[in-house]
């Protein structure tokens, strides 16, 4: 995940534009991880001011070059170019209270002279505040997913008073599909700890997206929690975080701020902040370089002591198990290319070697082959035939082995 200082991304910032008798601000939060393709979400907050209190006609356009082929999906109104190469997904997050009506429109593109080009439009009309919520999708050459967004209904709020909507994208080439959540709260007086979805949270603004039933990203703005439907702290802070992106990638957890400096008005006091321990981690970076953490009761933390009050939270373990005997046929321990193993079981517990350092500090293994993975599985497989290509899975979050 990739921010700015400058305020125009992460939801934090708006661009403020304004009218006689309406405002219109516009906050961008920009995805970039590897759980999904890179993308950005657009909310557009239009209100009518100075006692316009009449019915207004609010229209959001998006422009494209001549050759830009557009077409839009009758049922989602979601809008794709089709160029030679790479190409762009609109897709409309639809409203349920002030009806969207959708269209491609004539219009013109100018480079040295005007030249017909199609456009699209979104239409709202109404006397109250409202929203626009758009997700806008690059696509590389051959790639192509189908979105699926639905608006969330939050307790005691509108649409106008806060964004909230779920997302489905599905890889078509592939068949790979990345769940999704976004939450973004215009009515600052309503700040509280809500419900979203299937997350609880106290900030302005949260992202959240799921993969293979592991939660893989998580953003958040002036907040400092946010819990799983289960009541699992996912993150949780002692102060209010400006921003900070987390993003669970394999066995390695990848902290972003957009300010590292403690006189910095961003400034996220890692010492007050414990994070989920998803996926047996082993290595911890803050803004891509790499710091030291420790590890407790399933929670990644770095002051004293992990700040978690909900009690002893062991992370689910992966369902995939790690075969005992060697597979017939080729592809060795990467599982490519070959036999397989019926009923595989789950290799007999061997004594972890011995440590040295403090209960709870994720420590390095002897072994160079298990460097970065959790002692009490590099344990195990300290024996193993296929020691070496398992812990390259493990560090790719491919396996994670099973509880006893």
């Amino acid at each position: 995940m990739k921010y700015k200082d400058d305020g125009n991304v992460l939801g934090g910032g708006v661009k403020e534009y304004s009218a006689a008798d309406n405002a219109h601000n516009r906050s961008m939060l920009f995805i970039k991880s590897e759980s999904v393709p890179s993308f950005y979400i657009v909310t557009d907050y239009v209100a009518p001011v100075n006692g316009n209190s009449q019915e207004n006609k609010y229209s959001q356009a998006w422009h494209f070059t001549n050759d830009a082929g557009i077409t839009m999906d009758p049922s989602t109104k979601t809008v794709k170019t089709h160029y030679n190469d790479v190409n762009l997904a609109v897709v409309p997050v639809m409203g349920e209270e002030i009806e969207t009506e959708a269209s491609l429109a004539d219009g013109w593109y100018h480079t040295t002279a005007n030249v017909p080009a199609k456009y699209v439009t979104y239409v709202k009309k109404a006397s109250q505040p409202t929203t626009f919520n758009t997700m806008l999708l690059p696509m590389n050459t051959g790639e192509d997913y189908d979105v699926q967004t639905a608006m969330l209904k939050l307790d005691g709020l509108s649409e106008a008073d806060a964004s909230a909507f779920t997302f489905s994208m599905r890889d078509t080439q592939h068949g790979k599909n990345v769940n999704g959540t976004y939450y973004n709260l215009h009515d600052t007086a309503a700040k509280q700890s809500r419900q979203v979805g299937d997350y609880t949270t106290d900030a302005r603004m949260l992202y959240m997206d799921q993969k293979d039933g592991y939660e893989t990203t998580a953003i958040l703005a002036d907040g400092t929690s946010v819990q799983d439907k289960n009541g699992r702290y996912l993150v949780k802070s002692k102060e209010n975080i400006t921003h900070l992106g987390v993003e669970w990638r394999g066995t390695g957890l990848y902290l972003s701020t957009s300010q590292t400096d403690p006189d910095g008005a961003e400034y996220v006091d890692l010492s007050q902040l414990t994070v989920l321990n998803q996926r047996n981690t082993a290595r911890v970076y803050l803004n891509e370089k790499q710091i030291d953490h420790q590890s407790k009761n399933g929670y990644i933390y770095f002051g004293d002591e992990p700040i978690i009050d909900d009690g002893e939270v062991v992370p689910t373990p992966s369902a995939t198990p790690v075969p005992t005997k060697r597979p017939s046929g080729h592809g060795g321990g990467g599982g490519g290319g070959g036999g397989s193993v019926p009923n595989p079981t789950i290799p007999a517990k061997t004594e972890t070697p011995s440590q040295t350092s403090e209960p709870g500090v994720t420590q390095k293994p002897a072994d160079p082959e298990l460097e970065g993975i959790n002692p009490a599985f590099a344990g195990e497989l300290k024996d193993h035939w296929g020691k070496k290509e398992i812990a390259s899975l493990v560090r790719d979050g491919v396996v994670n082995g099973v509880s006893d």
